[in-house]
């Protein structure tokens, strides 16, 4: 496990990253970078040692194809940089 991954279920997931405006009512409401799956399922993403408001790295991947292997906690998917894959 990487440093920083944290507990919860390993998974493996294939989409293209988009973002999305989350928790829009309150303070802390921002767009956030989400992994669009082949059946159209969202899943936050997290690149471990990214500022999380902002994570400039999976911000310059917007549009791109993706495979991501992470731990899913509380609803994110924790992703180490070197189990980021660009798709070709």
């Amino acid at each position: 496990m990487s440093e920083g991954e944290g507990d919860g279920e390993e998974v493996t997931l294939h989409g293209v990253i988009t973002r999305m405006r989350i928790h829009d009512l309150s303070r802390s409401a921002h767009d956030a970078p989400l992994l669009v799956d082949a059946d159209s399922h969202y899943h936050r993403l997290h690149l471990i040692g990214d500022n999380p408001f902002e994570q400039p790295t999976l911000a310059a991947l917007e549009g791109k194809r993706v495979t991501v292997t992470g731990h899913l906690r509380n609803g994110v998917l924790r992703v180490a940089r070197e189990r980021l894959l660009v798709d070709e």
